[in-house]
């Protein structure tokens, strides 16, 4: 936020004082805003943004936002930019309510954390959903040649309580 201070031609302070907010104000204001459109298109912009005002907006969106779709697109919008410090926020996404929001962050994880594959799927191994938990049994095999864990993990998850991860840790 910018205040602009007029002087006088004495050098006084004027009365008139011009209050210019940032855009990140006008952004974050969006988010408050009932149309879907409105949110949609401030994570858009927020994206392409790479000041770390544009991360801490993003992850308010993932973590508050009331329609999946919004957390959705924010975990989208945080893989996108390659926000590396958002993973504490996408793990904790992975636990969300909405599926599409779950596997979008799953996604955003493992776009993020390209260089270490196993990590992300060993927090969507831990995940409450049976769902997560079964598309990061699938990915595994891929994981073999990575690290020697990965036998242990599946063996795991033919304990699962879920029979469609059991039956994914079979395959």
């Amino acid at each position: 936020r910018l205040h602009l201070i007029k002087l006088d031609a004495e050098g006084s302070p004027n009365e008139d004082i011009d209050r210019i907010e940032s855009h990140f104000a006008k952004l974050a204001a969006d988010f408050g805003v009932r149309k879907d459109e409105t949110r949609a298109a401030a994570i858009a912009e927020l994206a392409t943004l790479p000041e770390d005002s544009a991360r801490v907006l993003l992850d308010r969106a993932l973590a508050n936002d009331a329609k999946p779709e919004i957390r959705k697109l924010a975990a989208e919008a945080l893989a996108t930019g390659m926000r590396r410090r958002s993973r504490p926020n996408l793990r904790t996404a992975l636990g969300d309510d909405a599926e599409s929001v779950r596997k979008a962050a799953f996604a955003a994880l493992k776009t993020i954390e390209a260089e270490t594959p196993l990590a992300p799927v060993r927090a969507a191994l831990t995940s409450k959903h049976a769902d997560l938990r079964k598309l990061a049994v699938e990915e595994l095999p891929a994981l073999r040649k990575i690290s020697p864990l990965v036998p242990g993990l599946v063996s795991e998850k033919l304990r699962d309580g879920a029979d469609t991860v059991r039956v994914a840790a079979l395959a």
